[in-house]
């Protein structure tokens, strides 16, 4: 994974997540939640790509291992479900899709350097 998607991705959640602090801690945590929730999902997204085209993994693995993944996503939202008053549910949401905002981002930045 392109390290300035990730680099990108953590100052929006951090800037972010300084101005919710002070609106709404709540929202807050859950941008913080949510970001290392899509973090560790392309991280582990990232290995097994690499172990699919290195070592061929059968199908059952891939099944196993997209399901693990999934959960990541699921507990975080599921933690914000269960304690609303800590962590917003709609902070996990944003947090969650502050990756592919990067990515956005990122690919028009290029597009106009181009």
């Amino acid at each position: 994974m392109d390290k300035k998607v990730k680099e990108l991705s953590v100052i929006i959640t951090i800037a972010f997540s300084i101005i919710f602090a002070f609106i709404n801690k709540a929202v807050s945590a859950g941008m913080i939640l949510g970001c290392l929730a899509s973090l560790l999902y392309i991280q582990l997204l990232t290995i097994n790509i690499n172990e699919t085209f290195v070592k061929q993994q059968s199908s059952e693995k891939l099944i196993i291992s997209k399901l693990f993944r999934l959960s990541i996503i699921i507990i975080s939202m599921l933690i914000a479900m269960i304690i609303p008053e800590k962590i917003n549910i709609l902070g996990v949401f944003f947090g969650l899709i502050i990756f592919k905002i990067s990515l956005v981002i990122l690919a028009l930045k290029r597009k106009g350097g181009e």
